[in-house]
């Protein structure tokens, strides 16, 4: 299971792309396991339709695929934090 978190989302005309208005729009993704095969091919994937969207990914997420190690990486003042 991932979690995706969009963040700065702005109502626009939709003529331009990333949010539009000057401000990028930023879309954070926390995967079960960066280690993870399946994972990887979805960054992959999410790097691209970023670039292509002209919108910034974070994407972060444990090494392990224990519940506590995502919980620590959702916890305030944690480098993911940005939840």
């Amino acid at each position: 299971m991932s979690l995706l978190t969009v963040v700065g989302c702005k109502k626009g005309d939709g003529a331009s792309s990333g949010g539009g208005g000057g401000k990028q729009l930023v879309i954070a993704m926390m995967p079960k396991s960066k280690g993870n095969a399946y994972f990887k091919a979805a960054q992959k994937g999410a790097e691209e339709a970023a670039k292509e969207l002209n919108v910034k990914l974070l994407w972060d997420g444990p090494t392990e695929t224990d519940a506590a190690s995502r919980a620590r990486l959702s916890k305030p003042g944690s480098r993911a934090a940005w939840m």
